[in-house]
């Protein structure tokens, strides 16, 4: 009896097992792109704010950050896309306990917009969980003329040290954003992730200092927020 219903077995497996392969088929290609828009806040530490001082911190002089993006999904582990980044950074040495920033008293804002290309790897995406961690990093370019105010300057070196950055201020840097987040599916089409980020810069301008502050000291800005997507 058990032989005779060996075949019927092993044709209902089978056809289980298409029917699974062409479902997860499915969805890796009628749903293999996807649209993002993010909404987070942003931050930055340079040459003006420090989280060493006790007076500042990770949220200190907090922006506001908003992003659009669309990228492709090669499988269930790996997508590639190009992000579009509009995030305001700024500081003022005013906020610092240490004295010899507070006595400088210099100040920035600048309105960045940044255009990357992010890969994104899901390590667990081959495990049924509802929450899937994520890396996410990528090459990309930044644009912002820093808005920076170099008042209570007393001495000719750091007149002439402002002088040199005012001359060689960079609007533009190669950037390397790194960061991490965890994403769910709200439904089949929709998903929900929060994610932060982190920032490497190729120049130390995005506070539009450098000589007339600490040259050895680089720029770092970074945001995180909810990000929405909706495949395709």
């Amino acid at each position: 009896m058990l032989l005779a219903l060996c075949p019927f077995l092993l044709y209902s497996q089978s056809n289980i097992n298409v029917i699974e392969l062409d479902d997860k088929m499915e969805r890796t290609t009628s749903k293999s792109l996807e649209g993002t828009l993010a909404i987070g806040v942003s931050a930055y530490e340079g040459d003006l704010l420090s989280f060493d001082d006790e007076n500042l911190g990770l949220f200190s002089d907090l922006g506001f950050s908003i992003a659009i993006g669309v990228k492709k999904h090669f499988n269930e582990h790996f997508t590639l896309g190009i992000t579009y980044t509009n995030l305001t950074v700024s500081a003022d040495e005013a906020n610092f306990s240490d004295p010899g920033h507070k006595a400088r008293g210099y100040s920035f804002e600048n309105n960045l917009n940044e255009i990357s290309i992010l890969a994104e790897y899901f390590p667990f995406a081959d495990k049924n969980w509802k929450l899937q961690p994520y890396v996410y990093v990528g090459p990309g370019l930044v644009f912002g003329s820093s808005d920076t105010n170099f008042r209570n300057v007393g001495d000719t070196p750091n007149t002439v040290n402002i002088n040199k950055d005012i001359s060689e201020a960079k609007s533009s840097s190669f950037v390397l954003p790194i960061g991490f987040g965890a994403q769910m599916d709200l439904t089949s089409k929709i998903t929900l992730s929060a994610q932060a980020s982190l920032r490497f810069l190729a120049n130390d301008y995005i506070d539009g200092t450098s000589q007339a502050g600490n040259s050895d000291v680089g720029d770092y800005y970074g945001d995180g927020g909810l990000k929405i997507g909706y495949k395709f």
